[in-house]
């Protein structure tokens, strides 16, 4: 240090006690700014939020070790274990064929019970038809009074058709008389064509024996004559 150099002294400072500014170290805060200090219950608050933390995840800690506790050991079955399985299972099995069986045969002994009912009930309905019969045979014979009435045995013989034709109403069987009408091969059976100058061609002409239904289903269809073209 040379000796024009001078050290600032104490009584060199300005008049008044003012103490002259310095430059701001930079990152330090300035001398009049407030401190403030952290909330007295953060650290409580930090604890609780990581307590909650640790209850959502349940990785592990206490809630691990009491499911662990909960599980059953796996159990080892013998082979006395499994013959009792296959005993019980092969006994189940025969129970249940056995209960089948007795089904079928209760169910089939039904259904004939029930055919055997309805077959009953439509012979009692043709008791009479056959009976209309009977007398029509006697009187063509002459073993019955007025026997020689040809007029009284045609009415005798229409009573007849009318019992009959009721008795198959009755169960649904219907008759297919189709003269007159036009072909129809679901219900017809064309024996054979002719010409015919009073009917259109594809019109049953004759009928040779008459079709039967039942319900919907065809019970035998109506044997025709069907007109062609002349």
């Amino acid at each position: 240090m040379s000796d024009n150099d001078t050290i600032p002294r104490d009584d060199d400072a300005p008049a008044g006690g003012a103490v002259p500014q310095r430059d701001s170290v930079p990152g330090s805060l300035p001398e009049d700014a407030a401190v403030q200090e952290p909330p007295a219950n953060e650290p409580e608050a930090r604890a609780d939020t990581a307590a909650v933390g640790v209850e959502d995840t349940g990785d592990d800690g206490a809630g691990a070790t009491e499911r662990h506790d909960d599980d059953e050991p796996e159990r080892v079955y013998t082979k006395l274990d499994v013959d009792a399985m296959l005993g019980e299972s092969h006994d189940r099995f025969l129970r249940v064929m056995a209960e089948y069986d007795n089904f079928r045969r209760r169910t089939a002994r039904e259904k004939e019970q029930w055919i055997a009912d309805a077959l009953e009930d439509f012979v009692k309905d043709l008791l009479p038809v056959f009976d209309s019969f009977y007398k029509a045979r006697e009187m063509a014979a002459g073993d019955a009074e007025g026997a020689t009435d040809v007029g009284a045995m045609r009415e005798g013989l229409e009573v007849t058709r009318r019992q009959l034709q009721g008795v198959l109403g009755k169960y649904d069987i219907e008759v297919i008389d189709p003269v007159g009408e036009p072909f129809d091969p679901a219900f017809h059976e064309a024996l054979m064509r002719q010409p015919s100058p009073d009917h259109e061609p594809g019109t049953v002409v004759t009928v040779f024996e008459r079709g039967y239904k039942l319900g919907p289903r065809l019970l035998r269809p109506a044997r025709t004559i069907v007109a062609a073209e002349s």
